[in-house]
């Protein structure tokens, strides 16, 4: 039986799901670290490049999962219509977001004239020209724009995982559960 006509995620789509969930909430946790320390700090360049390492982590996984995706389906959808185009946007646009912010981050870190140094031992030197007004750019939309969406999403995501758990009372929290 394929995935798609099967009620249940695979595992390995499980397995992006939770490891993606892990990435996501420590590039959360180290960049709001980073944001206890001055500019200039060691630690928060130390910080800052976590943050980025396990965003680019996070993007190869997310990438990793749409392969799959791709490759396996998904399971039947459970729900309303409403839930299933609402689910269907707040996937979407994770997935984009997982994909797009660490590509802002990046280059914002490139255009700065800093290398993109990925867990301390991958360093990928400036290979484009150094703009800082367009970096600042890119980092005002990676922060005051990208980053809220994606929390709200986030939050949409979770806020629906507990209407089916707790309102629908169905078996869509149990399905992607390890």
């Amino acid at each position: 039986m394929s995935v798609e006509q099967s009620r249940e995620w695979s595992g390995a789509s499980k397995l992006l799901h939770w490891l993606l969930f892990a990435f996501v909430i420590a590039a959360f946790v180290a960049v709001n670290i980073a944001e206890t320390y001055e500019r200039g700090d060691p630690e928060k360049l130390w910080w800052m490049r976590t943050h980025l390492s396990v965003g680019i982590s996070a993007m190869l996984l997310m990438i990793a999962w749409l392969i799959v995706l791709a490759k396996q389906g998904r399971p039947q959808r459970s729900g309303d219509p409403w839930q299933i185009m609402l689910a269907r946007i707040t996937h979407w646009g994770m997935a984009i977001l997982v994909i797009a912010m660490p590509i802002a981050g990046i280059s914002a870190t490139l255009l700065s004239g800093y290398d993109v140094v990925l867990y301390g031992f991958i360093t990928i030197p400036p290979f484009i020209a150094e703009n800082e007004e367009l970096a600042k750019q890119v980092l005002e939309v990676h922060k005051h724009v990208a980053a809220p969406a994606f929390a709200t999403l986030i939050l949409l995501h979770i806020a629906g995982t507990l209407w089916h758990a707790l309102i629908d009372k169905d078996d869509t929290l149990k399905r992607i559960l390890p």
